[in-house]
């Protein structure tokens, strides 16, 4: 069972059909406390599935590098980022059901749960492409969670989108120059790359680093 995949298109599914049911704000904060528990019986599945890998194969050549695969790898430090996201998310969707009654309830459930799904595949990208993704999805959804409600929130928001922009910028550029170097779309071989450069030209692998 691909559960890595499985888990971020429940949270796809979950987020877009509580966008759209907003009408009845208590039904995304269901569906919100449903896509928590989804995630916590997938990090168990997880700690037992250690190393881990699933391939989706979107394309058969990309760019010169060959097939376009969306890879997905437990590794440990992504395990650890994960679960401790899910753990700290589970507690808040159970508080946030009991919260949000007809007086307190908001139209943005579907937000978090698409940034629980962008959350679980940033934190398991073993590619770029998977990891690009994740981050646009995450960067978004975060910017309509901030800019939600009163007009601080919304200058606040603003702020979190000009940062969020640059960025989003000069990752672009490291992961070009990554893949460029590297010939290659996973991120492992795009670190290995500027490890190898680092007797040479120490001071772009900083600038990259930085």
């Amino acid at each position: 069972m691909n559960i890595m995949f499985l888990t971020i298109t429940i949270a796809l599914g979950l987020g877009l059909l509580s966008i759209f049911t907003q009408k009845y704000k208590k039904i995304g904060w269901i569906l919100f406390l449903v896509n928590a528990s989804w995630q916590v019986y997938a990090v168990i599945e997880l700690y037992f599935m250690k190393g881990k890998t699933e391939t989706l194969t979107i394309a058969q050549n990309f760019l010169g590098f060959g097939p376009l695969k969306l890879v997905l790898k437990n590794s440990y430090l992504g395990f650890l980022f994960i679960g401790g996201s899910i753990l700290i998310t589970f507690l808040f969707a159970i508080y946030s059901f009991s919260y949000n009654d007809k007086k307190h309830a908001t139209k943005i459930p579907g937000l978090w749960i698409l940034l629980m799904g962008a959350n679980f595949g940033l934190f398991l990208s073993a590619d770029w492409i998977s990891f690009l993704l994740s981050w646009e999805l995450m960067g978004w959804t975060s910017y309509f969670i901030i800019s939600h409600g009163k007009e601080k929130s919304a200058k606040a928001g603003l702020y979190y989108y000009i940062l969020s922009l640059i960025g989003a910028s000069t990752l672009l550029a490291f992961i070009a120059i990554a893949m460029n170097g590297s010939g290659s779309l996973m991120i492992a071989d795009g670190i290995k790359y500027f490890a190898g450069l680092w007797s040479s030209n120490p001071g772009l692998v900083l600038t990259g680093a930085i």
